[in-house]
């Protein structure tokens, strides 16, 4: 490679503790938010503190990493299937917008490096209670420099399972795919508990450190995109988790799939 990890993961740590003290002045109230838009639905929310967010991020790694590529979610025509073989580091800078937006606390920063298609580094910040996740291929996992492990649990009566519904507002089928499949999960007495927390990430990096056991998403066809999960998906791994598509195939990361 042409730089060590571990100044990656300097550079990397270091600008998502810059857009999280950004994001952290910001967040007190609603109503500090500044301008909010939406995407692809009303409940697809992007703020100025997302642009500004992701613009401070961008600029701290291109200083250091001028050849390298940029992918972030509030670029204009982000597409999946950009990443290369080419170093990319993939950016989303509010993972939680609506949580952001309405004063709540599962917000983070979320930044990974990708080479030959593989996400070699990923940290996922929380700058409201100031808890970064870490990890570097091959080396473990971390939440704030103490190694973090995945849950032994293995009976789905036992465990603590997170879904996401994010913005699928206008099909129907989906919608109902997604509450059918809790229903099922509560009625029939399957899971210990669900939890719907509103940060993919955030929800990927508990099942790294063991506070929950299970995530998934992409029941009603709203699958991730590669920002959503880059971070986070070698955290995961490098924990000890397992991840794969629903179907039970192979997870890649330069796709967009569900969890």
């Amino acid at each position: 490679f042409e730089f060590g990890m571990e100044e990656y993961m300097k550079v990397m740590d270091q600008a998502a503790r810059a857009a999280g003290e950004l994001i952290r002045t910001a967040h007190c109230t609603r109503n500090n938010v500044g301008m909010i838009e939406t995407k692809s639905s009303h409940a697809d929310l992007v703020t100025e503190c997302d642009r500004a967010s992701q613009n401070l991020i961008f600029s701290i790694l291109k200083s250091h990493f001028p050849s390298h590529l940029l992918l972030g979610e509030e670029q204009e025509h982000s597409t999946q299937h950009i990443l290369t073989e080419s170093p990319t580091f993939i950016v989303d800078p509010i993972d939680g917008t609506t949580n952001f937006v309405h004063g709540l606390s599962d917000i983070s920063v979320c930044i990974a490096l990708s080479i030959n298609y593989e996400i070699h580094i990923g940290v996922v910040y929380n700058p409201i209670i100031d808890t970064m996740y870490s990890a570097i291929r091959g080396c473990g996992a971390f939440r704030n420099n103490i190694q973090i492990h995945s849950s032994l649990c293995t009976e789905l009566s036992k465990a603590v399972v997170c879904t996401e519904f994010g913005s699928v507002r206008d099909n129907i089928e989906g919608v109902t795919r997604m509450c059918d499949t809790v229903f099922t999960l509560l009625s029939k007495g399957k899971v210990r508990a669900m939890r719907m927390l509103g940060s993919g990430a955030l929800d990927l990096c508990y099942v790294a450190d063991g506070s929950l056991d299970v995530v998934y998403a992409g029941v009603g066809g709203e699958g991730w995109k590669v920002w959503d999960y880059a971070a986070a998906s070698v955290i995961v791994l490098e924990a000890g988790g397992y991840l794969s598509t629903l179907s039970g195939d192979k997870f890649d990361a330069h796709l967009s799939q569900n969890v």
